[in-house]
């Protein structure tokens, strides 16, 4: 059963680009997602204004929200939303990827240590939202911001290995 990547990307407020990811199956199911967003940050993954961080803010691309339907697990499809979010960053002028993942989710923090991220800074002092019956609320978490330097392009994807049939290039903005 294959698998087909569809990208989207934009400008956003002449601030930063976005790119949006989706991994469908043949029949046009969404079996995964990831973003990329260029945002304004230190190479710790901070974005808040502070007389510390100021002389290291900079526009870097933050991957986001990789996803997969448990189903489809173990097929590569989440290796392929990243390797494509990186080329999207390098296509943009980047030379590195960050991200940022809460500590409780092993087996994303092992898949990203795979693709060659590595730890740069912990935040302990992070939120998440948790549903409740009336309104979301916000809790504590810990989020290790990881960072990969982006060299050259990616490496060439054999798709009988991985499932993907097609991969279509990003457009616009």
């Amino acid at each position: 059963i294959g698998v087909r990547l569809v990208g989207s990307e934009m400008c956003i407020r002449d601030s930063g680009r976005s790119a949006l990811w989706l991994a469908e199956a043949a029949g046009g199911e969404l079996v995964g997602a990831c973003g990329v967003q260029a945002l304004v940050m230190t190479d710790e993954g901070h974005t808040r204004l502070t007389r510390h961080t100021k002389p290291r803010l900079a526009l870097r691309p933050l991957l986001s929200n990789v996803v997969v339907a448990h189903e489809w697990r173990r097929r590569g499809i989440a290796a392929r939303l990243i390797q494509e979010s990186e080329d999207t960053a390098r296509g943009w002028g980047f030379d590195e990827m960050m991200l940022k993942v809460d500590v409780s989710n092993v087996a994303a923090i092992q898949a990203y240590l795979r693709a060659g991220y590595r730890t740069v800074a912990t935040d302990p002092t992070a939120e998440r939202p948790r549903a409740g019956l009336i309104r979301v609320r916000w809790e504590r978490t810990t989020l290790l911001c990881m960072r990969k330097e982006l060299l050259g392009m990616g490496e060439s994807f054999d798709s009988s290995e991985g499932g993907i049939e097609d991969v279509a290039v990003p457009t616009g903005g």
